[in-house]
């Protein structure tokens, strides 16, 4: 079920979550005002309407696939805003390049040019998927915007679904999933690295995920350190 969008930092940052759209499993879309005031939706999913920004008064321009496997939703996005750019990491868009032809994918930078002086564009070291990160920087919040480098379903769907994801390590709470672990990187120990300087530097206060409950903790940074110093 399509909760509509939900305003998480005003004015900067918007989310639209699909609850058991996939056994239980959600599914989230979010959207980041521009330095032009229009939007970027990140991770644009098939079972949200590409019409429904359009009640946050802003013009979407561009559509971002964070990793190599959330693309499934860009080519009805783009129909629906056909003057909207496409982008990817650089990472993962030698794989969408193939994946969503005949779309052409811009640039990263098309986007990172387009970003207000307080979102970063962070690019992970040694993943396979090339996942991408964007971080906000709003008053005393620090948001990092994740896809499925973390989760954070609060319980476990029920059925095989439920069980193949405690499997993976997936479900319930924040979790750093197997798959991640062993699909999504290709170099474990260059990204542990990267990932834990980032956190001891600016660590987040909110994470807002692909799949599951969005995160304010100002213990965030220290939470994350522990789950990834035991999984990786």
């Amino acid at each position: 079920m399509t909760v509509g969008w939900n305003e998480l930092l005003p004015g900067v940052l918007w989310e639209c979550e699909v609850d058991g759209h996939v056994s239980g499993f959600p599914l989230r879309s979010t959207a980041v005002a521009l330095s032009d005031g229009s939007l970027c939706v990140m991770s644009p999913t098939r079972a949200i309407d590409p019409a429904s920004p359009t009640s946050l008064g802003r013009e979407v321009r561009v559509l971002f696939a964070p990793n190599h496997f959330h693309y499934l939703g860009v080519p009805t996005w783009k129909v629906a805003h056909p003057d909207a750019h496409v982008v990817a990491g650089d990472v993962a868009k030698k794989r969408l390049e193939g994946k969503l032809s005949p779309l052409a994918l811009g640039e990263a930078a098309m986007l990172r040019e387009r970003l207000p002086a307080s979102i970063t564009w962070l690019e992970p070291e040694g993943t396979r998927n090339g996942e991408v990160w964007l971080e906000i920087s709003h008053g005393d919040q620090i948001a990092w915007l994740v896809c499925d480098a973390f989760f954070n379903v609060p319980a476990s769907p029920k059925g095989f679904m439920g069980w193949a994801l405690r499997a993976i390590e997936t479900v319930p709470g924040l979790k750093l999933g197997t798959t991640w672990k062993y699909l999504a990187l290709a170099d474990r120990g260059r990204y542990k690295g990267w990932l834990l300087e980032r956190l001891a530097t600016k660590p987040p206060t909110m994470l807002v995920f692909s799949h599951g409950d969005t995160l304010v903790d100002e213990q965030l940074g220290q939470r994350l350190a522990s789950i990834v110093e035991e999984r990786l």
